[in-house]
């Protein structure tokens, strides 16, 4: 549209305004094309942002996961944070292992750290833990 509006200019030395007059178009919208004009066409693709993590990351934390099953993600992050291996949020780790854990198959997804590690103990504890937790943690361990 942009090379067909500036050929006709050419050839008939009449003013791009008017020509985009006769075509119905807003010239806003004329003027945005001729902007856009031989740039690829990216208006809603994906623009690579400085914090989306790596490959190299993403593989780092799921071998760090799987060296420590039973560690609930947070936890997993500082230990990751202390031991230097790589510096993510929490929020990532678990998008990680979440994304993983959706993508395998069933019964291998990853455990919230309330699953392996229960914050309170007594006597249900050792009843539940044997019933629930305790096949989710070895089906876990051995992925």
């Amino acid at each position: 549209m942009v090379d067909w509006v500036r050929r006709g200019q050419q050839k008939t030395e009449l003013s791009t305004h008017r020509f985009i007059g006769w075509l119905g178009l807003p010239t806003s919208k004329f003027y945005d094309w001729q902007a856009r004009y031989g740039k690829a066409n990216e208006h809603n693709g994906w623009i690579p942002r400085d914090f989306w993590l790596e490959a190299w990351e993403k593989r780092a934390i799921l071998d760090f996961h799987r060296r420590y099953p039973l560690e609930g993600y947070r936890h997993l992050t500082f230990m990751m944070l202390d031991a230097d291996i790589v510096a993510v949020s929490p929020a990532s780790v678990w998008r990680v292992l979440h994304a993983r854990s959706s993508s395998a198959s069933k019964g291998s997804a990853f455990a919230p750290a309330c699953l392996c590690r229960p914050r309170m103990r007594g006597a249900w504890w050792v009843a539940t833990w044997s019933t629930t937790t305790r096949s989710a943690c070895t089906a876990l361990s051995a992925t």
